[in-house]
């Protein structure tokens, strides 16, 4: 079992890892929507926890599960039922890591998304493809503009 300073430091290092996966979006001019969808990716395993090879193909809410799992294993504590969640890391639900996760792309990514069509969004790849398109719709990425493919 890892020491609670490690596991503040794991937490740490990876909410600043998905911080560089946003900037990353925002600050290319020039971006495909696989990039972005690939952003999304590593930005939501970091965000949750988790290591990309071992979340492959799984859904948000899988995604969501695994985390809670992972936060168990490590002893992180886990909001009980009824207390107010502060971040994606300490929700006590999947239900609830994933609202809080889509509510944590749309301000890191610096995107205008309509919460119910987030919300009906599977995977990473419907929430890239969504963040994608504000990006596009919005006309930039951190201020650059964002070269559609031909």
């Amino acid at each position: 079992m890892a020491d609670r300073k490690a596991i503040k430091e794991k937490i740490l290092g990876e909410q600043n890892k998905a911080q560089e996966w946003a900037c990353r979006a925002r600050k290319t001019s020039s971006v495909a929507e696989p990039e972005i969808q690939e952003y999304i990716y590593r930005y939501v395993c970091c965000k949750f926890l988790l290591d990309p090879k071992e979340c492959i193909n799984l859904s948000i809410t899988k995604m969501a599960d695994k985390s809670i799992e992972r936060a168990l294993e490590l002893k992180i504590p886990i909001a009980k039922e009824g207390e107010v969640a502060t971040t994606c890391g300490a929700a006590g639900s999947s239900a609830m890591k994933v609202a809080l996760l889509l509510n944590a792309i749309k301000k890191d990514f610096q995107v205008e998304i309509e919460p119910h069509r987030l919300g009906l969004a599977r995977n990473t790849g419907e929430i890239g493809t969504l963040v994608y398109r504000a990006m596009v719709q919005q006309g930039s990425s951190g201020g650059a503009i964002i070269n559609l493919p031909k």
